[in-house]
């Protein structure tokens, strides 16, 4: 390609490609390098600079017909001779689609670019995968479950987007077999210890109250560890003396409170797992405040009961007033607190998922969540009654739109290039990835 230009020549592909040659042939080049990076060789960075910039500039229509336009030897200096040519043999997951080309001004830089995400899942195709997942995992009495939550978390994982490319799951269903025979073994035990002796059934729920911790621990790092964002793998590093803090400890401090340290507890495991949560070298960080959760926990419930005790004194009136209309008013009021009891749960998940959110980064960048409770209510509400219509059969439709809601209110705001972050953070997952995979053997699912 000696006398085509330096960024074509880069891509090793020909002048007149078509924008889909174009991406692939740059995520074959991104994987590429991630390849040598999990082997060992390190490329220089200015590899990783060189790709986007040429990258950034052909994927652009206009800026793809200045550059053909200009001068020959005008090129810009950073296109120098390409990696060597990536193997022939295409990597085991589908290529991602490339990111988006970040600002490179200096004003640009200094402002975090949001990138939204996204989920392109259709119901009809989940459908298609839950329907088959169901049956099959009736007519092996349960067994095809682990193969059929593989199905499930792949779908899921590889239609959520962020910035064009999509996530991927690499759970191992006999591993996932596993967990649940010993979860189901451990409940077992601990059902059939009533049955022997009411002291052997007390001491048995206080040794579950150890072991639990130990379970999310366990699953939290399977699922960490199985889940990956452009080839680069999430580490969980929780300890189990954190998860028996954050979940046995200030669970009893719920429990001694009659409830009023649920925000407390909210709040310590949610610590837990996300500031235990890795990717590549970056840290993930959660800074909550139980009185905040408190807070808006108070007013949800505070206006349900207020509203349950103002349908029934006006239903009680309605129906002293007009005996007549005493099985509507009754009606009336049984189904006005319902509706509000439906509508106290999606606030509370809808408030605190923002609130999560909002207080989590991944090194210097921040996440974001706007949802709003009017449409995250109808979708919810809308799924409850087609599911109950149909008799469970709406449920992956339910699913899917609920998740494609969440995700477009969902967002990162990237204080730099995510190109450049994803570079720096494959660095140092070769140390994570030795060091986490003697644990991985089996999966909980909790």
């Amino acid at each position: 390609m000696e006398n085509v230009r330096p960024y074509y020549a880069l891509l090793r592909i020909a002048p007149e490609a078509t924008q889909a040659e174009i991406e692939e042939a740059y995520t074959r080049l991104v994987s590429y390098l991630g390849e040598k990076i999990a082997a060992g060789k390190q490329p220089p960075q200015e590899e990783f600079e060189r790709l986007d910039a040429a990258f950034a500039v052909l994927r652009d229509p206009a800026q793809r017909a200045a550059y053909d336009q200009a001068p020959h030897e005008t090129a810009p200096a950073t296109t120098a001779a390409p990696p060597a040519a990536p193997p022939a043999a295409p990597p085991a997951a589908p290529p991602a689609a490339p990111p988006m080309p970040t600002a490179q001004t200096g004003d640009a830089a200094a402002t975090p670019t949001e990138l939204p995400f996204s989920f392109r899942g259709e119901g009809s195709e989940y459908f298609r995968i839950w329907i088959v997942n169901l049956l099959l995992s009736v007519i092996t009495l349960g067994i095809y479950s682990a193969w059929a939550k593989v199905r499930r978390e792949q779908y899921f994982h590889r239609n959520l987007m962020l910035d064009g490319a999509g996530f991927d799951y690499h759970g191992n269903p006999v591993a996932i077999l596993k967990g649940r025979i010993v979860a189901l073994l451990l409940f077992a035990a601990v059902s059939g210890s009533q049955h022997v002796s009411l002291t052997l059934y007390f001491c048995a729920l206080a040794a579950g109250a150890f072991v639990f911790p130990w379970l999310i621990m366990r699953s939290m790092r399977f699922r960490a560890y199985n889940s990956s964002y452009r080839g680069l793998r999430f580490t969980f590093v929780g300890t189990y003396g954190g998860a028996l803090k954050a979940y046995v400890g200030y669970g009893l401090l719920v429990l001694f409170t009659f409830g009023l340290g649920t925000p407390v507890w909210l709040r310590e495991t949610h610590k837990y797992i996300i500031n235990n949560l890795r990717y590549g070298h970056g840290e993930f960080h959660c800074e909550l405040l139980a009185a905040e959760i408190f807070v808006f926990m108070f007013k949800a419930w505070l206006f349900a009961i207020a509203a349950v005790v103002i349908a029934i004194i006006g239903s009680t009136l309605l129906a002293v007033a007009l005996p007549m209309l005493a099985v509507i008013a009754s009606t009336a009021s049984a189904f006005a607190s319902v509706l509000i009891y439906i509508a106290l749960l999606p606030y509370l998940r809808m408030a605190l998922n923002n609130y999560i959110w909002s207080r989590t980064s991944l090194d210097d960048n921040d996440f974001f969540s706007n949802m709003q409770f009017k449409p995250y209510f109808g979708i919810t509400l809308k799924n409850w009654l087609f599911t109950l219509l149909t008799l469970g059969l709406y449920w992956p439709w339910a699913k899917v739109k609920l998740t494609r809601y969440r995700a477009s209110c969902t967002g990162l705001a990237m204080a730099g290039s995510l190109d450049s972050f994803l570079a720096s953070a494959s660095q140092q997952v070769g140390a994570f990835g030795d060091a986490a995979t003697d644990v991985f053997d089996f999966d909980i699912a909790i």
